[in-house]
């Protein structure tokens, strides 16, 4: 994580690393993601690991669209 943060920094693409999504994707951690992105003013999603943290940052970018009115 801290070499894809880096190469990010580098290229001033790096808002912030949001970690507190569990097993499985819970509802919970979905949206504390969501608040955490709005709250970084990032413009993207960079997901990285297995299923859970991709379904999640899925999920979240869908819960934003929502909530805009817009696409993500």
């Amino acid at each position: 994580m801290k070499e894809i943060e880096s190469i990010l920094k580098e290229h001033n693409a790096y808002g912030a690393t949001f970690y507190e999504i569990g097993e499985h994707a819970p509802v919970a951690g979905i949206q504390k993601g969501v608040q955490f992105f709005k709250e970084a003013g990032a413009d993207v999603i960079v997901s990285v690991g297995g299923g859970s943290p991709i379904a999640a940052a899925k999920a979240s970018l869908y819960f934003l669209q929502q909530e805009s009115g817009g696409s993500y």
